[in-house]
């Protein structure tokens, strides 16, 4: 299961980056698949279950951000970045809509 997620993501090329322990990569891509279903499901109606997918991207991008201060990757650090400002402005404005 977990091999599939994997071969349909960007974590190949995570694990070239990133140095340690890779194990935790492939779960960690079913999370962010999980959460940003989230936010549309949102839109659907279940805002509850949206604000709380806002939120889990907000800490997760927050995550990628300091691993890649951690590992000293500043080469594409402008994508998390980037995401990690959507996520923030997502949970701001799911919260100001409740």
């Amino acid at each position: 299961m977990w091999r599939t997620a994997v071969s349909l993501s960007a974590a190949p090329a995570s694990r070239q980056a990133y140095r340690g322990q890779t194990d935790w990569l492939a779960p960690l891509e079913v999370l962010k698949r999980a959460g940003a279903a989230g936010p549309l499901l949102g839109l659907l109606g279940l805002r509850y279950l949206g604000t709380a997918a806002a939120i889990g991207l907000t800490i997760f991008f927050a995550g990628a951000l300091a691993t890649h201060v951690r590992a000293r990757v500043f080469h594409n650090i402008a994508f998390p970045g980037a995401f990690f400002a959507l996520a923030t402005a997502d949970t701001v404005l799911a919260i100001i809509a409740q």
